[in-house]
C-alpha cells in the first residue's frame, strides 16, 4: 500500500481501486464500476438472476455462503422486487475486522427492477454497523452478441476500513480491479 498525500487514504497503486480522499474528517468514496462478460443471452441472464433455486445453489455451493435465502420475491406486470438475506464466508480478513463484524455477520439485500427499464437497483443493509456501512447500486445488461452479455455494475461502498479489505479481497480472488469514479 502507498500513500499519495497526507490527505489521501492508502491505495494499492497509483490510481488503483482505493483512490479516494478525505474531506473535513470524512471519507468520500466514488462509484465503483465493474463489468463482466457472461456467455448467455439477455433473456437467460435475467431468468437465472431471478431464479430462487439457482441463486441459492450459486451462493451456498459456488460462493461458500453458510447462509443464503430468498426471503421474498414478488412480480407484477411492470416490476420485480426481491429481498434476500445472506451470510458470506469471512475468510482471510484481519482479526480486528473479524472481531468487529463477528462470526455471524450477514446482510439483507432489498432490490427492484422496472421491467421496461431493465435496471436492477439494490441496497444492502449489514447485520452490524448498519449506520456506518453503506452499499447500494445498480446492475444493467448490455448484449454484445447472440449469446453473450456484459454485466455492468455501478455501486457505492462506503465503509471506511472495511472497504479497504473488500478491494484487497477482490484482488486476492483474482477478480478484475474495480474502477473508482468520481472520488
Amino acid at each position: 500500500a502507498c500513500f499519495t498525500s497526507a490527505r489521501t487514504l492508502p491505495t494499492l497503486g497509483r490510481g488503483g481501486p482505493m483512490f479516494y480522499k478525505r474531506r473535513r474528517g470524512e471519507t468520500v468514496m466514488g462509484t465503483l464500476k465493474i463489468s463482466h462478460e457472461i456467455n448467455c443471452n439477455e433473456e437467460t441472464f435475467w431468468k437465472l438472476f431471478f431464479d430462487k433455486e439457482f441463486n441459492e445453489k450459486l451462493y451456498k455451493e459456488g460462493l461458500g455462503f453458510p447462509e443464503y435465502v430468498n426471503e421474498e420475491q414478488t412480480e407484477t406486470d411492470t416490476e420485480i422486487k426481491r429481498r434476500t438475506k445472506g451470510r458470506p464466508k469471512l475468510a482471510n480478513i484481519p482479526g480486528p475486522v473479524a472481531k468487529i463484524l463477528g462470526d455471524k455477520f450477514g446482510y439483507v439485500e432489498n432490490g427492484s427492477m422496472n421491467k421496461n427499464e431493465k435496471v436492477w437497483r439494490w441496497k444492502l443493509t449489514p447485520s452490524v454497523m448498519a449506520e456506518k456501512i453503506r452499499q447500494e447500486g445498480k446492475l444493467t445488461i448490455e448484449p454484445i452478441g447472440d449469446s453473450k452479455v456484459r454485466r455492468n455494475v455501478e455501486m457505492v461502498i462506503d465503509a471506511g476500513l472495511i472497504r479497504d479489505f473488500y478491494f484487497a479481497s477482490c484482488e486476492q480472488a483474482g477478480l478484475p480491479r474495480p474502477d473508482v469514479v468520481g472520488a
